[in-house]
């Protein structure tokens, strides 16, 4: 054989690493390739019923068999569900479901999940979801559901949003909890209604189960919840966003003990900052920790100092009482630090004689000020972590309250205040982070718009182009009211231009869009497909499971057994999920 890539095995290796738009220009070479190539292409489906030009049926039973990947949003359970037929191969299944305000709708999506359970005995991942953008819900738990979700051997992941166990017996909602004890390893309730009268039997151990994700759950009382987390015996990541007190008291007295491996935890409650000390202080290791809107402050960082050297990831974001020194301290104790998120710091925060010491900080979220023009200062500081992959320096909870320096009214003048945002341009130090080699992403939210007051902005983005070889998505708002309608859009239109070139991918912060591909489309309707409704990359984004790392071969679901540990970042529970990092889960 002259050529290498005649040989499929060959061929089938090479595919793993081309993108999708790479893959629809090899199907085009010859039948073989055609017919080797196009069951990748098929890996990943999104089907979603209100796409103006979904795929023809017959297009979908012929390629289903291939899919391993699927994602389907749709208003009622009539959809193609080729992909639930005796020979489907699902390892990983999503569903966004829209409300229904019709009980029998419901019973028929529990009817459609069970027979796609039932054919599908490798189903390794499975999510009923709530989309946010369309208020979705009203799943009921059947028996039968239930049933078939107990019996999936090969299960680690289980989601499950907004089913009404209320409108259901005990023994449905005991069948559920049963089923989540077989394999799964990572479980999620998000805004279930269950009965009040529900309780935990005995001999009900959640045995396997190492991440336990609990949002809103309502039904349950908190006591209750406490029963479950103190089942999971082998527990190392818990997540608990409620609305009610949290009984801290029984709490520590209960899951120290009851989960020893307990590592990360991340709460999004009403916590005062001497409740987060009691929290911390039976816990023997600490590597992860999130406390969104607590009231973390200077007790909890006491109890917080025995953990500095095994202190992984922190997000202590919509914490008011969260300080810039304190975020300072964090930075200059933590030698294992790899991501930190908060809402401001300031330079006047940084003493010149106190160094940081995270120099394996790959991910940093913290909205940065200045006073005094001291951004050069602070970009200097962060020219020293040299390992970060992800850098932020606005805060999304501060992002609305950008100011000139020549707005500041000195009548008004806040004792607190740190500043102003820091200034993303060259003239203000930006040039320093040229030696941050390995960053992939960088948002900047609108502070780029000030930049555009000067037509400053193009020279920013080349710079960035030229000096972050690894760059590949720039979270920006393009644009601003200073300069006459048509100079913006021919700046515009330069900086897209430029990314387009480089390959790096613009995400607009206020809309968090995805740019339409048009190169791509064309290629793909050749053949009958429809670049909005079959895209690897987004659909990927779909499902939780951490990518591979850049330069590894993707995951092949013939082989390939994903780690439950793979999550999207935890910033506040699904918040900013879908917004612009994901991927490597930090949480």
């Amino acid at each position: 054989m002259d050529r290498a890539l005649d040989l499929p095995e060959i061929l089938a290796v090479v595919s793993h690493f081309l993108p999708r738009a790479d893959l629809l220009t090899c199907l085009r070479v010859c039948k073989a390739w055609k017919s080797q190539l196009e069951p990748r292409l098929w890996r990943t489906f999104r089907y979603n019923d209100l796409d103006a030009r979904p795929p023809s049926e017959a297009l979908i039973n012929q390629n289903a068999k291939h899919v391993r990947v699927l994602s389907v949003e749709a208003d009622s359970s009539n959809f193609p569900t080729a992909f639930f037929d005796e020979g489907a191969n699902l390892r990983d299944f999503t569903l966004y479901k829209r409300r229904s305000d019709h009980h029998h709708e419901d019973l028929q999506w529990s009817d459609v999940l069970t027979r796609m359970i039932s054919n599908n005995p490798h189903l390794q991942r499975i999510a009923f979801r709530v989309n946010r953008n369309n208020s979705l819900g009203n799943l009921v738990p059947t028996p039968e559901l239930m049933r078939c979700l107990g019996a999936c051997s090969n299960l680690e992941f289980l989601e499950t949003s907004e089913m009404y166990h209320g409108k259901a017996s005990d023994a449905v909602t005991e069948l559920y909890m049963r089923a989540s004890t077989n394999g799964v390893k990572h479980l999620c309730t998000i805004g279930e209604l269950f009965s009040t009268t529900f309780t935990f039997p005995n001999d009900l151990v959640f045995k396997n189960v190492q991440l336990l994700e609990m949002k809103d759950i309502m039904g349950m009382t908190n006591d209750t919840q406490l029963t479950w987390i103190s089942r999971c015996p082998n527990l190392t990541s818990f997540r608990w966003s409620t609305g009610m007190d949290i009984p801290v008291e029984r709490f520590i007295n209960i899951i120290p003990s009851a989960c020893p491996h307990l590592v990360e935890l991340h709460f999004a409650a009403a916590l005062s900052d001497s409740e987060i000390a009691q929290i911390l202080e039976p816990f023997q290791r600490i590597e992860k920790l999130s406390m969104l809107g607590t009231l973390f402050g200077k007790v909890a960082l006491q109890n917080l100092k025995p953990h500095f050297s095994t202190l992984l990831d922190i997000n202590l974001q919509s914490s008011t009482s969260v300080t810039g020194a304190l975020v300072h301290e964090i930075l200059c104790s933590c030698p294992n630090l790899r991501t930190i998120r908060a809402d401001k710091m300031s330079n006047l925060d940084m003493p010149k004689q106190e160094m940081w010491i995270c120099n394996k900080l790959r991910h940093f979220d913290v909205g940065l000020y200045v006073t005094d023009h001291a951004d050069r200062a602070v970009y200097k500081r962060l020219a020293q972590l040299t390992e970060l992959e992800y850098l932020s320096v606005r805060s999304p909870n501060s992002a609305a309250q950008i100011r000139d320096e020549d707005d500041e009214d000195e009548d008004d003048e806040d004792e607190d205040d740190p500043g102003i945002p820091i200034s993303v341009s060259l003239d203000a130090g930006l040039g320093e982070l040229k030696t941050l080699k390995r960053l992939q992403e960088f948002s900047c939210k609108k502070l780029l718009n000030i930049t555009f007051r000067t037509s400053g902005a193009f020279k920013v983005v080349e710079w960035m182009v030229k000096n972050w070889p690894s760059l590949e998505r720039l979270e920006a708002v393009l644009g601003s009211e200073f300069n006459s309608r048509r100079r913006e859009e021919i700046a515009i239109d330069k900086i897209m231009a430029l990314l387009k070139k480089s390959d790096i991918k613009y995400l607009h912060y206020e809309e968090d869009e995805d740019e339409d591909e048009d190169d791509d489309r064309s290629s793909f309707e050749e053949y009958g497909y429809d670049s909005d409704w079959i895209n690897s990359e987004q659909a990927h984004q779909m499902v939780y499971y951490e990518l591979p790392a850049a330069g590894s071969s993707p995951p092949d679901y013939d082989t390939y057994d994903p780690d439950c540990g793979g999550m999207p970042e935890f910033d506040g529970f699904r918040d900013s999920d879908e917004a612009n990092y994901w991927d490597p889960d930090l949480y």
